[in-house]
């Protein structure tokens, strides 16, 4: 997924972008990337000039340790990942004053959860948006067949 939405396409960099947007919008110095895997809009929020002071956090309910000691590594000034499990279906108090980002991550929330993500969020004093990588283009459709192939290998 990563090298889709950041390579084909450009979806991890327009998230950065607009997430960089409403923290300026806003005056946020504090970034979130909820559910974040491997961390891609993270990735993409440390090539902007933009973020300088800015607190970036990654995190995920099964924390991608390895990938968020690279990041945190390369930039230490910046990005501060949170290590321990992060339950999007309770209020977390680290998920305050900032702009809490989902990409890519509402369509693997189970339904009869997403009353209670939604409701924790909507518990912070944040900013949250929620981006989805889905296009109607005989690219994605390709793709999309090509991931069916794949689970039936």
């Amino acid at each position: 997924m990563d090298a889709c939405n950041s390579g084909l396409r450009s979806f991890n960099r327009e998230v950065a972008t607009t997430a960089i947007g409403i923290a300026n919008e806003h005056q946020l110095t504090k970034v979130v990337e909820l559910g974040a895997g491997r961390g891609p809009v993270t990735n993409e929020l440390v090539k902007h000039d933009e973020t300088r002071g800015m607190r970036l956090l990654a995190c995920d309910l099964v924390p991608n340790v390895g990938e968020y000691r690279k990041l945190e590594a390369n930039y230490p000034d910046r990005v501060f990942p949170i290590y321990s499990p992060v339950d999007l279906t309770r209020p977390q108090k680290s998920l305050n004053d900032a702009v809490l980002v989902l990409a890519g991550v509402m369509h693997h929330v189970p339904f009869e959860l997403r009353r209670a993500v939604i409701g924790s969020l909507s518990e912070t004093n944040s900013q949250v948006a929620i981006f989805e990588p889905l296009l109607r283009t005989r690219l994605s459709m390709f793709m999309a067949v090509l991931s069916l192939q794949s689970l039936h290998s």
